[in-house]
């Protein structure tokens, strides 16, 4: 974008064709609406994210010895054979692999940062326990752009509520920051709920941290505003969001959490995790968000390639760390957790596993391996954990 351009955007507005979430003037909530705005707000957005990743990309890798730290002296389970057997029988039908055995528990999808702007994320998951598994589960309401001490507290009470109303133990199953706050939960309050929860799926979240958060929130005057910046992101997406959603996954935080609140062995868990290289032909995916403008008044629908985005950060992350496998946002080692079951996704998948894509590409075009079903991965994975923990 040339200079010319940039000031033509600062200076005019923009027409956002959106739903209002409140009622305005004479427009009741739900109505279709278009509203124009000015762009100077949304520029300074898009130029301030672009301007900390220019400024990522010029500094030194800062923890090149911290990847993967939690797990050192430990290892893992690895059923990633016994999965694909489970997802190869399961293309047969919703009840194979012994699946009458889920009825005996109810399920709780703890979702990550930024959900609010996915429409569609755990929605399709959600459905498909529901109604065609026939189980109970529910979405857990919690403010995902929160700390993750909030967040547990939160979620023990949504899983206290939820074992009171069915009268089932709880299996857990976390979506990227999602998954930590569950853990941080098992971890902080195991005692009280031992015998109401079943067990815990961790899906492409961090347990030992990420190098994006320590490198973009390190020390310095680059930390500090990057610190400024990311509470303002947190906030928009989120009245109620701070950066410490993001302070929390720092190699510093987890280091300092995992010391007060080791994830007892007991906890029956198991961790699935991605590799997402910056050439994969599933960048060009399409994925249906929405954002909330107008102090929230506004809900736009958006389509974006979320993989030409994180395709971004996979690539700095092997810029900095060679040889470290990430989904874009977390890297494999920092998804596991001692003790617990893995699962290794061989397919490429980015950080969107419980985000459907906007349609199955045609396998005609160049858009990479066929539709994910994440339904099926969800279910294999808690098959795995019942039958393994």
């Amino acid at each position: 974008m040339d200079r010319k351009s940039v000031h033509s955007l600062v200076h005019k507005t923009v027409r956002l064709h959106g739903r209002l979430t409140t009622a305005m003037g004479s427009r009741n909530a739900g109505d279709e609406v278009v509203v124009e705005t000015p762009a100077k707000p949304i520029y300074q957005s898009l130029t301030g994210l672009k301007e900390t990743m220019k400024g990522l990309l010029g500094r030194k890798a800062t923890c090149v010895n911290e990847i993967g730290w939690a797990m050192q002296g430990s290892s893992c389970q690895d059923e990633t054979d016994q999965f694909y057997r489970f997802m190869e029988e399961l293309k047969e039908g919703p009840f194979r692999c012994n699946s009458e055995q889920m009825l005996a528990y109810s399920y709780l999808l703890v979702p990550g940062l930024f959900c609010n702007s996915y429409p569609t994320y755990f929605k399709e998951i959600l459905a498909y326990f529901q109604n065609v598994l026939g189980v109970q589960c529910e979405f857990a309401q919690i403010n995902t752009e929160g700390s993750v001490k909030d967040n547990a507290i939160a979620v023990r009470d949504i899983v206290l509520a939820q074992y009171e109303q069915f009268g089932k133990q709880v299996v857990l199953l976390g979506h990227s920051k999602g998954g930590t706050d569950a853990a941080a939960m098992c971890a902080m309050f195991w005692g009280e709920l031992k015998d109401k929860v079943r067990g815990l799926v961790m899906l492409q979240a961090v347990y030992g941290g990420t190098p994006l958060a320590e490198d973009l929130l390190g020390g310095g005057q680059f930390g500090a505003l990057n610190s400024l910046f990311l509470g303002k992101v947190a906030s928009f997406s989120n009245p109620d969001g701070t950066v410490d959603a993001f302070k929390d996954l720092t190699y510093k935080n987890r280091h300092a959490f995992l010391e007060e609140y080791p994830l007892p062995r007991d906890v029956p868990t198991l961790c699935f995790h991605s590799n997402f290289p910056p050439d994969s032909k599933t960048r060009f995916k399409k994925y249906v968000m929405k954002e909330n403008f107008l102090n929230g008044m506004l809900e736009v629908p958006l389509e974006m390639q979320l993989g030409r985005q994180l395709s971004v950060t996979s690539k700095y992350v092997l810029s900095k760390y060679p040889g470290e496998e990430s989904d874009g946002l977390i890297t494999r080692k920092d998804a596991e957790v001692p003790g617990s079951v893995v699962v290794k996704y061989r397919e490429d998948l980015a950080h969107t596993l419980v985000i459907p894509e906007k349609a199955p590409p045609d396998q005609s075009t160049d858009v990479g391996p066929d539709h994910l079903d994440a339904r099926h991965v969800c279910q294999a994975c808690v098959l795995l954990l019942l039958a393994t923990r």
